[in-house]
């Protein structure tokens, strides 16, 4: 395996692929947790709890991964 500063251009491709479609994710998971918020769906409360925790998770584990991805990055650029 080699070390993330040795990315040849189309691993660096597929990472800033990454990068991009992660942002995308944690905007779209965002926006529809908003939506939620602002008008919840008829639902039992227990339902809407589990439901918020659930997307909340959700909208967590992609921030983890695109700052992953953003950090491979970070590494693998030439002034580093």
């Amino acid at each position: 395996m080699q070390a993330v500063d040795e990315l040849d251009p189309e691993e660096l491709k597929v990472l800033m692929a990454a990068i991009t479609k992660s942002d995308r994710l944690v905007e779209d998971l965002e926006e529809q947790q908003a939506k939620l918020a602002k008008s919840p769906p008829a639902l039992p409360p227990e339902q809407l709890e589990q439901g918020r925790i659930a997307l909340e998770n959700a909208i967590t584990s992609a921030r983890r991964m695109r700052d992953s991805f953003k950090s491979a990055l970070s590494a693998a650029s030439p002034s580093n």
